[in-house]
């Protein structure tokens, strides 16, 4: 813990950055140092160790004992969300950013979003560049050129319009406290793909999005990470907040009285999307031997858009294909048969 007479220093603190840490001794001093590295200074960090049994949390208490800005908090191992839910827990910054401890960020990341932020005091997401999967062949850098700010009934139709649900990281972005403060949003704790969880219900609170593209944070490929591994158990948290994602534009249709193509469009691609997840739920190796949940199944049956909206999607020759398959023998019977011509996960 911080001496005393630096207590006073965190209440003016503008920016907390929560960096759960679990196991990370290879990668923790890149990260924190890529922090620390950063021209702006108005900022706390906050190290989580989640019952690390590596050196994981001597580094990061070694962090704090040198620097009266950061912060550490070593408890039992609860699992992701449990150590993002404490740091935000114990933040004090009017903003709050995640960084996981086996990335990093570029050196001007929070200078250059924190003009944007003073600027826009309704903004409550900031959301800036992200390098996918850096160092591997499936580098890519999403990046939001031209800069754009999206405020109140537009920023859920915008960020269904643009796919924003196909990079729900919680890294990435800046979080007005009041987000979590005052609408009590938490990560769902036991789940993999939390993230998905949270910035739907993130987004739908949010006065005001704006898309930056300054800055840069560096997510490196994990090859023993969720997404590269795919297991019976963290496959349906995915699926079901894919679907959920799905039921919530056909609402938003029925809401609205006329089905405006923009929904269509993404009743559609949501579709797709919950049939390719559904698909691999069948090519999962180490799956216990069950079906996926009935009522999914019935949505995919109950919300297959018409040939012609598929059509105007142009969602590829795979995606055409897999429609193709699912026209001719039904849904259920043509998810498990794509399933077996594909190699298994």
């Amino acid at each position: 813990m911080p001496n005393s007479k630096f207590i006073d220093t965190f209440v003016t603190m503008l920016i907390s950055v929560i960096v759960p840490v679990y196991q990370s001794e290879r990668f923790i001093k890149r990260c924190v140092d890529s922090i620390l590295a950063q021209d702006y200074k108005d900022i706390e960090l906050l190290l989580i160790d989640d019952g690390s049994t590596d050196n994981s949390g001597d580094i990061c208490q070694q962090y704090a004992d040198s620097n009266y800005r950061i912060r550490v908090f070593h408890g039992p191992n609860s699992g992701l969300s449990a150590a993002r839910n404490k740091g935000i827990e114990m933040a004090t910054g009017k903003w709050i950013t995640f960084i996981d401890s086996d990335d990093a960020i570029t050196p001007e990341t929070f200078s250059s979003n924190a003009r944007i932020l003073e600027e826009h005091p309704d903004i409550d997401i900031l959301e800036y560049p992200i390098l996918e999967h850096a160092g591997s062949s499936r580098e890519h850098m999403l990046s939001f050129n031209p800069e754009r700010e999206v405020t109140g009934a537009d920023v859920l139709k915008d960020w269904i319009q643009t796919e924003g649900y196909r990079h729900c990281y919680a890294c990435n972005k800046f979080f007005s406290a009041r987000i979590f403060k005052e609408k009590g949003l938490k990560f769902p704790v036991g789940e993999s793909f939390e993230d998905i969880a949270l910035y739907t219900e993130a987004i739908q609170a949010c006065r005001s999005v704006y898309y930056s593209n300054r800055g840069c944070y560096i997510y490196y490929l994990n090859k023993e990470g969720i997404t590269n591994n795919y297991t019976y158990l963290n496959i349906e948290p995915l699926l079901r907040h894919n679907f959920h994602l799905h039921n919530m534009i056909v609402q938003m249709g029925k809401k609205s009285g006329t089905l405006h193509d923009w929904i269509k469009v993404a009743q559609c691609k949501l579709w797709a999307g919950c049939l390719n997840l559904t698909v691999d739920w069948y090519r999962i190796r180490t799956k216990q031997k069950t079906d996926v949940n009935k009522t999914f199944m019935e949505i995919l049956k109950n919300g297959k858009p018409s040939c012609r909206s598929f059509n105007k999607c142009s969602l590829g020759a795979k995606m055409n294909f897999k429609y193709f398959i699912i026209n001719l023998f039904g849904v259920e019977f043509g998810v498990k048969a794509i399933a077996g011509f594909s190699k298994k996960l």
